[in-house]
């Protein structure tokens, strides 16, 4: 099993693409900010397992800004991501660890 900090696996050059694509557009293009996370979840990445990718996406949709309700129109994506991660975990399939110091 791979072990990561959060700082470490968020270092995906495609992820930071995606993440600043995504910048200042959540309130008037939630639907298409929500088809850019699914097309990172689900493209081929040499950088990052789809593991990996889940744990990013995880991290970001329980952000403040998605947490607190100033950023709206994730719930379908988020759903997507904590049911297959949670699904992963329970067949002991998850192949990555988040640690919190190396």
């Amino acid at each position: 099993m791979k072990e990561w900090t959060t700082k470490e696996i968020v270092k995906d050059s495609n992820w930071q693409n995606v993440r600043q694509s995504l910048l200042g557009k959540w309130k008037n293009e939630s639907e298409e900010c929500c088809k850019k996370l699914l097309e990172y979840l689900n493209k081929e990445n040499n950088e990052r397992s789809r593991d990996e990718r889940l744990i990013i996406l995880r991290n970001y949709l329980l952000s403040t800004p998605f947490r607190s309700g100033i950023i709206k129109g994730s719930n379908s994506v988020k759903e997507i991501v904590m049911n297959e991660l949670n699904e992963r975990k329970d067949k002991n399939l998850l192949e990555v660890k988040i640690i919190k110091n190396k």
